[in-house]
């Protein structure tokens, strides 16, 4: 069979073929433009910047029972309108902020989770975002995290200058200026002391960047943290000053968890004064004279002379021998002088 076309079939033809390729170019670009405006999740952890892929894992850390923390996953959307409708949390976490119901494309958004720490053990299990992304409309996240038992741990604050800052105790600083704060986790201590330092500075005061590790292991380590008066201004150009109170939560059991210390920002820092200086009294020791020993007296013994003459019974013979001899020679004298003639005294 032949079939014989004129001019103006031809012409026909022609035009509806141009038209049908017109038709299916218009019809693909609707299509592609539709695709280009569907919404498209995505998350990524804000800490660490690793995405997460829907199906993937977040390990939030470890901390100590009765100690909980958060963790924030940041929630975003590449083009369109994302509409969340909710988020489904497993045991053991808590959503503390939520994302918001719409996120416009290239913008994201936080959410914050809590390892709730109510008890020991590992938790896990199954975040869900529910959105209208039309590929991924339940972005499913698995979360984990890890509870210790309670150990013995301590918590001290020094700042750089030695100056102890007790627990209820305060500091005083110009605004704009700082101090390094060293947290220790004294020797003899047996568990982690694990911080709670991203809600430690209240408005007004600033805990300096980056910011130590938050857990001090056990028998005598430290870590420091930066702690300032943020430099603000008031409508004549002066630093505003105030009274501020810092909060450090951990896990120490008993009053000092939160730890506590007020931060005064004024420009009138009072002088430090050292203590006077009391000298203790002098006191001598006693003076023990040791007890005078007189040594024994011995009586002489009777002798010759007895002891009515107190000679000694040796010797009294020779005495008693001079004495006789000596009145010998007195006699012989005596009678010399008598027999003498006597002297006359002559006159011429």
């Amino acid at each position: 069979m032949t079939i014989t076309l004129h001019d103006d079939d031809m012409r026909s033809a022609r035009l509806l073929c141009v038209s049908g390729v017109l038709g299916l170019l218009s019809l693909g670009a609707t299509q592609g433009a539709r695709a280009a405006a569907d919404p498209d999740i995505y998350a990524f952890g804000a800490a660490s910047g690793v995405s997460i892929a829907n199906g993937g894992s977040f390990g939030m850390g470890t901390t100590t029972v009765g100690v909980p923390f958060v963790q924030t996953i940041v929630v975003g959307n590449t083009t369109g309108t994302l509409a969340i409708s909710g988020v489904d949390m497993p045991a053991g976490f808590t959503l503390t902020q939520a994302p918001p119901a719409t996120v416009e494309g290239g913008a994201s958004h936080g959410m914050n989770v809590r390892c709730d720490a109510a008890a020991v053990g590992t938790f896990s299990g199954e975040l869900v975002i529910h959105s209208d992304d039309p590929d991924e409309p339940d972005f499913v996240i698995n979360l984990s995290c890890t509870v210790q038992a309670a150990g013995a741990a301590s918590i001290r604050l020094v700042t750089n200058t030695n100056l102890s800052i007790a627990d209820g105790g305060s500091i005083t600083l110009p605004p704009g200026d700082g101090v390094l704060v060293r947290v220790y986790n004294d020797e003899g201590s047996t568990g982690p002391l694990i911080l709670d330092i991203p809600n430690m500075a209240p408005a007004g005061a600033v805990v300096g960047t980056p910011l130590p590790d938050d857990v001090v292991s056990a028998g005598g380590a430290s870590v420091y943290i930066n702690v300032r008066c943020a430099t603000t201004l008031n409508s004549s150009g002066v630093p505003v000053t105030g009274t501020y109170t810092v909060t450090l939560g951990n896990n120490v059991a008993g009053s000092e968890n939160p730890y506590t210390f007020t931060l005064n920002c004024t420009d009138e820092v009072p002088p430090v004064t050292d203590p006077p200086v009391t000298d203790p009294p002098a006191t001598n020791p006693p003076v023990t004279n040791p007890p005078v020993t007189n040594p024994p007296v011995t009586q002489p013994g009777a002798g010759a002379g007895g002891p009515d003459r107190g000679l000694p019974s040796t010797g009294g013979s020779a005495v008693l021998a001079w004495v006789a001899l000596g009145g010998v020679v007195w006699g012989v004298f005596a009678l010399w002088l008598s027999r003498r003639p006597a002297q006359r005294n002559v006159t011429r």
